[in-house]
């Protein structure tokens, strides 16, 4: 038998891209009051017409399949740049879309202000916060692959330091907490100790009005 005896599914990509929204608060307590966020479009085609979805596509036959999460984000959002990227789990689940029998390979991205830039693509796009992402019906199975994205974050988080790429060029001891809190949903002690091999002093200090006065350090790669 040749492969052209067999029925041909359909290969797709999908994307969790996540980052740190950051706002002043106000508050000297608080230096800053921080989200997670994932970028979602909206769909302008059937099926599932006008809900929001992960950016991804259909994968060409002459094309590798990370080149192609990188192009259908980069056409669809105009987001591009030197992010992590990780895959994270194949879904295949014979009935996740109407059309026929499409199989989605999904990606991990962790972006922060510095390592990625957004000319703007053709679809319709938001960074939503994650809880409220949870609460909306999107399309497909997507809303799963973004809770599997989330764990796989959360369990790496644990003895690698996969946070440090949602983490800006300059940051202080209390910043990387919060991520860290926020993305783990609990609070930590010693969380210096903890994350110590993975910090570099500046011997700098933050200083302004709205901060305390505050140590920065950079991230000290731990495979660099």
């Amino acid at each position: 038998m040749s492969l052209m005896d067999y029925e041909r599914p359909s290969l797709t990509t999908d994307i969790v891209l996540i980052r740190v929204n950051e706002t002043d608060s106000g508050n000297m307590r608080r230096s800053s009051n921080k989200q997670l966020q994932v970028l979602l479009v909206k769909r302008n085609i059937e099926p599932q017409h006008g809900k929001w979805s992960l950016p991804g596509g259909v994968v060409e036959i002459d094309e590798e399949i990370e080149s192609n999460v990188k192009r259908k984000l980069r056409e669809k959002t105009g987001v591009s740049g030197e992010f992590y990227i990780e895959q994270l789990y194949t879904f295949g689940n014979i009935n996740r879309d109407e059309r026929g029998r499409v199989i989605s390979v999904s990606y991990l991205g962790l972006v922060n202000d510095f390592n990625h830039k957004n000319n703007g693509g053709f679809a319709e796009q938001c960074w939503m916060n994650i809880d409220d992402v949870m609460d909306l019906d999107l399309a497909f199975d997507h809303k799963k692959i973004i809770q599997y994205a989330l764990q796989r974050i959360q369990g790496k988080a644990e003895y690698t330091d996969i946070l440090f790429n949602l983490m800006p060029d300059e940051f202080t001891i209390k910043d990387c907490q919060d991520v860290y809190e926020l993305m783990l949903g609990k609070k930590m002690d010693n969380f210096k100790r903890r994350v110590s091999k993975y910090l570099k002093p500046l011997n700098k200090i933050r200083t302004g009005k709205q901060f305390r006065p505050a140590e920065l350090y950079t991230w000290k790669k731990e495979n660099a």
